[in-house]
């Protein structure tokens, strides 16, 4: 059965992290329609990934797309979960947050690191910067489609969701994963359910998914493909605590 679920706001995205994936030598299969969907054809893959096509669309129709989808994949052997966004953080990015949240239980939280570095796409005091430009200040901001008019990550998605949001800064990152997941557990102990963080290069997401993974918090994970892979390359090398076994979503 599949390790990974990854969700993805449109089919450009779910490919890419399936190429991703494949390159690493896991077996990645993307599925078109939930209807023809048999489950039993799956078991042979180590991750499916699905395309809601739901970044522009209304907020509503975008939760129920992937609500419906993620009860669908749901699976005790799901190690990671992956909700895969807009690189510049278009579309419903509060919407599918909430919708994962819902379906997997109110023990699960979202991690959101949307850093992509090899695009140019950093966050860094918590505003996400395009090539060295605040993100306000790129021609994101006037897309016909979806604009997004404010660069501070965190914000966007208290504006979009309705849990509690908390940031980490690149401060906190420099202590190591233990002073970080530490960080991340106290954060949920205070009441939030998706925490967003800083990131700026590779290892920085390597240092987040080691966090995840030391908290043992169960948590979604949302963005670039590259910390999904991440994420499942840690987690089998974690499995030796299967007791406590962790599941990601890179919303």
């Amino acid at each position: 059965m599949p390790q990974c679920v990854v969700i993805a706001d449109d089919l450009t995205g779910a490919n890419a992290t399936g190429v991703l994936l494949k390159k690493m030598n896991y077996k990645a299969y993307t599925v078109m329609n939930t209807e023809r969907i048999e489950l039993s054809t799956l078991s042979d893959c180590d991750c499916v990934l699905y395309p809601t096509d739901s970044r522009g669309v209304d907020a509503q129709i975008a939760y129920n797309r992937v609500h419906n989808v993620c009860n669908l994949l749901k699976n005790d052997n799901v190690k990671v979960y992956a909700n895969r966004i807009d690189s510049t953080l278009r579309g419903n990015l509060g919407s599918e947050t909430d919708a994962m949240l819902d379906s997997l239980g109110e023990d699960y939280i979202a991690i959101v690191a949307p850093c992509f570095p090899a695009s140019g796409r950093i966050i860094c005091g918590g505003y996400m910067l395009v090539d060295g430009l605040p993100l306000h200040k790129t021609n994101i901001a006037v897309d016909p489609k979806t604009p997004v008019k404010i660069s501070e990550v965190g914000e966007l998605f208290r504006q979009q969701s309705k849990y509690q949001v908390s940031t980490i800064c690149m401060k906190d990152l420099m202590y190591g994963k233990h002073y970080l997941a530490d960080l991340m557990k106290k954060c949920v102990e205070e009441g939030s359910r998706i925490i967003t963080l800083d990131c700026i290069t590779q290892e920085d997401l390597d240092l987040i998914a080691d966090a995840v993974i030391t908290s043992g918090l169960k948590s979604h994970r949302r963005r670039s493909g590259s910390i999904y892979r991440n994420a499942i390359q840690k987690t089998d090398h974690a499995e030796q605590e299967k007791s406590r076994r962790q599941r990601f979503l890179q919303w």
